[in-house]
């Protein structure tokens, strides 16, 4: 993710627990997956969530899809859009 948003590739990061403002991809937050609960972002190494990774199991394969079908047919340098749509 980080190498490609250097490279200023289109990108789609899936992300649970962590904060993508802080660990996501340079100048792509609008690229960002997320499906918080109350918890996150704890930036935990494990889960303290009652239902175990709640913050990854609500991205669905087919919100992943697309959005990697949206980003393919997107400008090439996407990198450029400085909203935050990805960011719940």
């Amino acid at each position: 993710m980080h190498i490609a948003a250097a490279l200023k590739r289109p990108v789609v990061s899936i992300f649970g627990p962590t904060e993508p403002r802080r660990t996501g991809p340079l100048h792509q937050l609008e690229g960002v997956l997320r499906a918080p609960p109350d918890c996150a972002p704890c930036m935990k190494p494990w889960c303290s969530s009652p239902i175990p990774l709640e913050c990854l199991h609500r991205i669905t394969p087919a919100r992943v899809l697309a959005a990697v079908e949206t980003r393919l047919a997107g400008p090439p340098n996407c990198h450029l859009h400085p909203h935050l749509s990805g960011l719940d």
